[in-house]
């Protein structure tokens, strides 16, 4: 018999924004703990919120192996690692930041109502058993959700400003809302054509059809665009797609999955130059269908473990977003929902903010466009790559450049 304790710990300050001022500030602080035992290919899970009585927990879980819950999957054994990385500012600043934040901007800006929130968010992991195994990791980081409306408009957002960094860098916030309020009320006319496009490459809506076609159960299944695909070359020699745990991806997330399963450098490659590699993978899809383990397992803290999401980002090129541009402008998608790829490949989505982007500032707001492309050409022929500079003023977060067709 062999016991495993899962931790999951948020602690978070929003402060909630209406007006382009501080309405509220709400504070969180939730403790899970899950206790698994595993014996002869079962598996009993136990959880309590807040406070708990260890002892009992392990007893709950032990008469839980009486469901006959398989998990025949070796545990992991004889890891130890501790991750920490904690923004220098304390909760007062914060505070006191955002209150000088929002006061410039509305000095500044007074056309444009800013909205939602700001979260000092302190993640806390932990992983431990008794074959030798303790995993932990602490990210105590930065969350800005913030919504903008031009006065004048009649919609109810015109935009999102969305990122995550461990930097809450004054000076580069108040840069990065000029830069986009200045430039919202400058209107560049595109017609129908090819442009080249810039997402962010992390976006969902550019890897939507990575994240269902690649998960390790369609893929296994048969369901997937990609299921007899492996180990050949799909893509562009540019191309390479991580399952990713690497801040110096953009990514601030736990190193470890809900199995305790790491990678080397905190990332595994599921596309390599173009060939594919492995769809993403917990111990059981591993195990099934004979594939490589990626890590992918997710799950409650009080349940069994299970293929979950995990964070997938296109790898940075030798080239800035400028060199990749090549003497063109590039159009900057801000905002584009409502779109979604066939089970075929082909995409196709409405773009509600996007800015003309020179590669080092944004240049004036494009009007409303859609965007039709194949996902073999996207990541095939038109992808130029992704900048190895971030975007405008914003902490790590990278451009992917590609040639798509604009419908008017």
């Amino acid at each position: 018999m062999n016991k495993e304790k899962y931790q999951l710990h948020t602690k978070e300050i929003s402060i909630n924004i209406v007006q382009t001022e501080i309405n509220s500030i709400r504070r969180k602080d939730i403790l899970k703990t899950g206790i698994r035992i595993y014996k002869d290919g079962k598996i009993g899970v136990a959880g309590s919120l807040g406070k708990y009585d260890e002892n009992k927990l392990e007893h709950d879980a032990i008469e839980n192996l009486n469901l006959n819950i398989p998990y025949e999957y070796p545990l992991t054994k004889n890891v130890n690692r501790e991750e920490v990385k904690i923004a220098e500012l304390s909760e007062n600043e914060f505070v006191n930041q955002t209150e000088k934040m929002l006061k410039t901007i509305k000095e500044k800006h007074n056309d444009f109502i800013f909205s939602n929130k700001i979260v000092l968010k302190d993640s806390i992991k932990l992983l431990e058993n008794d074959l030798n195994t303790r995993l932990y990791s602490e990210n105590k980081y930065f969350s800005f959700e913030l919504g903008f409306k031009h006065k004048d408009s009649i919609n109810i957002l015109d935009g999102f400003i969305g990122y995550e960094s461990f930097d809450f860098s004054y000076d580069k916030f108040i840069n990065m809302i000029d830069e986009i309020c200045n430039a919202y009320n400058t209107i560049i006319d595109i017609k129908e054509g090819e442009y080249p496009i810039i997402f962010t490459s992390s976006d969902f809506t550019l890897l939507k059809k990575f994240y269902t076609d690649l998960n390790g159960l369609s893929f296994g299944g048969g369901s997937s665009i990609f299921s007899d695909k492996l180990n050949k070359k799909l893509f562009s020699d540019n191309f390479t797609l991580y399952q990713s745990r690497n801040y110096d991806d953009g990514i601030i997330w736990d190193f470890f999955d809900a199995e305790g399963t790491t990678n080397t450098d905190d990332r595994c490659s599921l596309i390599e130059n173009g060939v594919l590699k492995s769809p993403y993978t917990d111990k059981k899809t591993s195990k099934m269908f004979n594939l490589p383990l990626t890590g992918a397992a997710g799950g409650e803290y009080d349940s069994v473990p299970s293929i979950g999401y995990v964070p997938l980002i296109i790898k940075k090129s030798d080239k800035t977003i400028k060199e990749l541009l090549n003497g063109e402008n590039g159009i900057l998608v801000f905002v584009a929902s409502g779109g979604d790829f066939t089970p075929e490949g082909k995409f196709g989505t409405p773009v509600q903010l996007a800015f003309m982007y020179d590669g080092e500032r944004i240049l004036g707001r494009v009007p409303e466009f859609k965007l039709n492309s194949d996902l073999y050409r996207m990541f095939g022929d038109a992808f130029r790559g992704v900048g190895r500079n971030s975007i405008l003023s914003l902490d790590k977060v990278y451009g992917a450049v590609i040639d798509m067709k604009v419908v008017r």
